[in-house]
């Protein structure tokens, strides 16, 4: 089994555009017959 981890971390007023971003990844993993990956969000990193 194979395990990936990785960690985004925006800068100061752009998280909406990575959220965006990892989302539009997740959708493109999921057409290429991957498993969708998991996105948590931390309120204070």
């Amino acid at each position: 089994m194979l395990t990936e981890r990785t960690e985004y971390w925006a800068k100061d007023g752009c998280y909406e555009e990575v959220l965006a971003t990892q989302r539009r990844a997740n959708r493109v993993r999921l057409s290429l017959g991957l498993d969708a990956e998991t996105i948590r969000i931390k309120s204070d990193p």
